[in-house]
């Protein structure tokens, strides 16, 4: 038996393609330039979760996780042919580096695409506009790629952390990720609360204008 693909499906299908390709091409640009992180003196906190965040609303929790894949398959090229000093944490073929690495660079990032959507979906059940939801979304979405990138590399990574990224002892490496939270951590929730939300808000705008001039 055929199944038939109504128009307004394969619109929807199309619609979907073309987000994934823009938003799969902003997060290549990101992270191989500096636009992928926010200017603050003595820390490097990252905008490259915005771009998921933003499909998972969107689009869903499975478009977001696809999203999430891309950022973490580009994090592990980035730490490969940079080598930067955490290098080790998201490349298996660099020094230092092994399969944990892998888990470091995607699983986090995948999670992001999948706890801003279904975040996004649950709360906009109660929230029309959209707008409180998409927030909500942002920030738990932010908190779970800091969150779970930094407890992997603690968990882990502990003693290279400490003794080749931070120069501490092991038992002084837990304050000093805490404090990139406090810094970096919320630097990237803000970022990610006004971006996302801002982008999110306008393209329900059009498409709700566009929905309207068909009608």
């Amino acid at each position: 038996m055929k199944t038939t693909i109504t128009a307004s499906q394969q619109s929807e299908k199309t619609r979907k393609l073309v987000y994934l390709s823009f938003l799969s091409a902003i997060i290549l640009v990101l992270q191989f330039t500096p636009l992928g992180y926010i200017p603050i003196p003595g820390f490097n906190p990252t905008t490259l979760h915005i771009p998921v965040i933003i499909g998972a609303i969107l689009m869903g929790p499975a478009e977001g996780a696809f999203l999430g894949f891309v950022f973490g398959i580009t994090s592990i090229v980035q730490a490969t042919l940079i080598l930067p000093l955490t290098a080790f944490l998201f490349s298996p073929f660099v020094p230092l580096g092994s399969y944990k690495s892998v888990i470091i660079a995607i699983v986090p990032r995948v999670l992001i695409g999948i706890v801003a959507g279904y975040t996004f979906r649950l709360i906009s059940r109660f929230d029309k506009l959209g707008v409180v939801a998409a927030v909500i979304a942002a920030i738990l979405g932010s908190l779970t790629n800091t969150v779970l990138v930094l407890g992997g590399a603690y968990l882990l990574f502990k003693d290279l952390l400490a003794s080749h990224v931070f120069n501490v002892s092991a038992s002084a490496l837990l304050t000093a990720l805490l404090a990139i939270v406090a810094t970096s951590g919320i630097a990237e929730i803000i970022a990610a609360a006004v971006i996302s939300t801002g982008v999110v808000s306008a393209m329900f705008a059009i498409t709700k204008y566009s929905r309207k001039k068909k009608i």
